[in-house]
């Protein structure tokens, strides 16, 4: 394991695709997820850094980063994106070597801003490329609540 000073210590933002759909595919995907990144690091809800993590896109990456995550002292915790095109069973192997808080953003890309308040989600919505929208209160204080 790592040793850092205190006061180092970060959240790590995961999303997971595909390489199936394409470089374009991937690069939206890493665009969207570095702007929900971006505007929940600024928001000042969040009391720990988020660092945007490169795009998943296999079950090797996926649980390579877990295991990275699990001996890094800095990360207090992942939140993780199955974004549209990341099927569950890529997860199945990470989920179960991380040894860290983790926040499941369930949000299906194409939900409106603000992200005041959390939204229920049918199971059959379409499909987009838009970012989700979330509750980051309730985002924080369900990733505190796991230990951070």
């Amino acid at each position: 394991m790592t040793v850092e000073p205190e006061g180092t210590r970060e959240i790590w933002f995961l999303t997971g695709s595909q390489d199936e759909h394409g470089e374009d595919a991937l690069a939206r995907v890493a665009a969207q997820s570095q702007q929900v990144v971006a505007e929940l690091d600024s928001s000042g809800d969040v009391p720990l850094p988020i660092v945007w993590r490169p795009v998943l896109t296999d079950a090797a990456a996926i649980t390579a980063t877990m295991v990275a995550a699990n001996t890094d002292d800095r990360c207090a915790g992942v939140i993780a994106w199955m974004h549209d095109f990341s099927p569950a069973r890529m997860w199945a192997a990470g989920l179960q070597t991380l040894r860290k808080p983790l926040l499941r953003l369930r949000a299906p890309a194409d939900l409106p801003r603000p992200w005041t308040t959390a939204t229920a989600l049918p199971t059959h919505r379409k499909r987009s490329t838009r970012p989700p929208a979330i509750d980051k209160t309730a985002t924080v204080y369900q990733l505190l609540a796991g230990g951070l």
